[in-house]
């Protein structure tokens, strides 16, 4: 979004705002939907630790903060745990 508000499409043109009709993803969205299709996948199975927020910022491309609220998100939506000073871990889907 840009200081007054309206959100911009991770596609459009720099400076541009986005079209109405045109769904916006949000970079915590895009992260929060690869890791959780890499948890569908088996890709990272049930119990798993996923790899630091520095290294899955790096991994990525993205601030830190956009990897908390991936993850945020993903523990609202039941796909991981984290635990304090731990990390956090892929929970059992079943």
């Amino acid at each position: 979004m840009d200081h007054h508000g309206t959100p911009w499409s991770a596609h459009a043109s720099h400076g541009q705002p986005r079209e109405p009709d045109t769904m916006v993803e949000y970079e915590w969205q895009r992260v929060a939907r690869a890791i959780s299709a890499d948890i569908e996948s088996g890709r990272i199975p049930p119990g798993a630790a996923l790899p630091s927020i520095i290294r899955l910022a790096e991994q990525y491309g993205v601030a830190d903060h956009t990897i908390r609220r991936a993850l945020r998100e993903l523990r609202e939506q039941g796909r991981i745990e984290t635990l304090p000073h731990k990390g956090s871990y892929v929970r059992d889907q079943q």
